[in-house]
């Protein structure tokens, strides 16, 4: 079977709305019906013996919004206009949300529409004929499927439902992802066109052989009758010369019982004569005949075995041909069986397919959470990164400012150990001279009673002119041209001090 070339085609989608349940006329959702009633229909509460309402009352005569007194309590719904409107195109959708303002709907085009109201054979001629010609045709054809080398179509379900509306938008949304889906689509078998034409080959073909076989056979008993009727002329001609030789011998005996001897003699001399000439004209005659009637009996016989032959190749060819159209059957059969596993095994393939696109949009929105977060971490963590820059250009600045060169203060240091000694020791002489200096102190004996004691002059001790010189001159920190002045300054109060 040759292979043809694979053109590049799309998934056909189709959208079917189906009718309202019971629940979405109350305006239920899914969620709070089987909270209020359960999965099943009946409440969670086994007291309470009410069933669910079936007919939502409308308190407001206003349409939108509209207002239900249900079991539990009063609902007030957005709006009472469907979520889903079909287009008289037959190929269109709107999709109003309950949330949206008035006039903002979305368009999806699809390749049908499917209304309430139309039922399984429409279905089938709209979405699976197509597909099933695709498939006598020699295609693989498969339904509820995304993609592969098939025939390929999808059907959507939605309903009008405002309050399955979220779910509406999804499916819609997911149709049209579908429709962007590419199949390369290739013949898998051969069409039933080609067996039928394969079939009708076949037959011609027989019908030509057993038409042959027929002249063959109506040839070979022309033959055969030919035969016959030379095969009787042969048997009367010997009864004709068996006769003449009857009368040859009837005649000699007459003539030897004749009279007359001479005229009968002469007589008998012609003839015999004429006997002779008749006899080897018959005898001639027979043997042409007899030649004629081999040759045909040859030919007959050459005829018989070609037609045999022919009769026995024909046979051949047709018992060859009954085996192909046989393998031909069996082949049609396994195609359809493997067709049919194909389809089981391309259903259960879309739930998994369905239920991973779930799973995936499940993570996705939550990858698509996590991303935001960590946008917003991002966001304040750079935030924090341009604050503590210009911190840190601050404290640069301030660092520059208040920089002092490690030579000043190795002078300033040098310096100042210098007029500390120096004032350590200028201290000390003025201590030794002051002891020195100090008189000698009257005894208590001497001093009169009445008048008040006087008392000597203080003197430092020697450790606290030890501690108040080290801050003498002391670096504190500045600008940067004020650090000058102040070492200036300490040079000055130094050699004061030293002076």
């Amino acid at each position: 079977m040759k292979s043809e070339a694979r053109a590049v085609e799309r998934v056909k989608v189709f959208c079917r709305v189906r009718p309202l349940l019971q629940r979405e006329r109350d305006g239920w959702s899914y969620e709070e019906y089987c909270q209020q009633f359960g999965e099943d229909g009946q409440r969670l509460d086994a007291n309470d013996t009410q069933q669910p309402a079936t007919d939502a009352t409308p308190e407001s005569s206003d349409d939108d919004p509209a207002t239900f007194i249900t079991e539990k309590g009063r609902k007030v719904i957005g709006s009472l206009t469907p979520s889903v409107t079909m287009q008289p195109d037959g190929h269109s959708v709107t999709f109003q949300a309950p949330t949206a303002a008035h006039g903002e709907a979305r368009l999806f085009q699809f390749d049908g529409n499917l209304n309430e109201t139309c039922d399984q054979q429409t279905v089938y001629e709209h979405v699976a004929a197509p597909i099933i010609e695709d498939v006598m045709a020699g295609y693989n054809g498969t339904i509820l499927a995304l993609g592969g080398n098939a025939k390929t179509a999808l059907v959507v379900t939605v309903t009008p439902a405002v309050t399955e509306a979220p779910e509406t938008l999804q499916t819609l949304q997911f149709g049209q992802r579908a429709m962007q889906v590419a199949v390369r689509a290739h013949r898998s078998a051969l069409s039933v066109l080609d067996y039928r034409t394969l079939y009708e080959e076949m037959r011609q073909a027989l019908d030509e052989e057993q038409q042959r076989f027929r002249q063959a056979e109506a040839a070979a008993s022309d033959e055969k009758n030919r035969a016959a009727i030379a095969q009787d002329k042969l048997t009367k001609a010997l009864l004709r010369v068996q006769h003449l030789e009857f009368e040859l011998e009837a005649a000699q005996t007459a003539t030897r019982h004749s009279s007359a001897p001479d005229v009968e003699g002469n007589d008998v001399e012609r003839m015999k004569l004429e006997l002779q000439q008749l006899v080897a004209r018959h005898a001639q005659d027979v043997a042409q005949v007899k030649s004629a009637c081999d040759r045909q009996i040859e030919t007959y016989k050459r005829l018989a075995h070609e037609a045999s032959q022919e009769w026995h190749e024909v046979e051949g060819e047709l018992a060859g041909e009954k085996t192909q159209v046989l393998h031909t059957l069996q082949d049609l059969k396994e195609f359809k069986l493997r067709y049919f596993q194909l389809e089981e095994d391309t259903t259960e393939r879309i739930a998994e397919l369905v239920q991973d696109e779930r799973d995936r949009e499940k993570e996705r929105d939550a990858a698509l959470a996590t991303v935001a977060a960590l946008e917003k971490e991002l966001k304040a963590i750079h935030a924090k990164m341009v604050e503590g820059e210009s911190q840190r250009e601050k404290l640069q600045d301030q660092l520059d400012t208040d920089f002092v060169p490690k030579e000043a203060i190795q002078q300033m240091e040098a310096l100042y150990e210098g007029a500390i000694s120096k004032l350590q020791a200028r201290v000390g002489c003025l201590e030794s001279k002051s002891s020195n200096r100090r008189p000698k102190t009257p005894s208590n004996n001497n001093s009169t009673p009445g008048q008040p004691q006087r008392s000597l002059p203080e003197v430092r001790k020697p450790g606290m002119a030890n501690r108040a010189v080290p801050r003498v001159g002391r670096l504190v920190p500045g600008a940067k041209t004020g650090s000058s002045s102040r070492l200036n300054s300490g040079l000055r109060v130094s050699s004061r001090i030293l002076q």
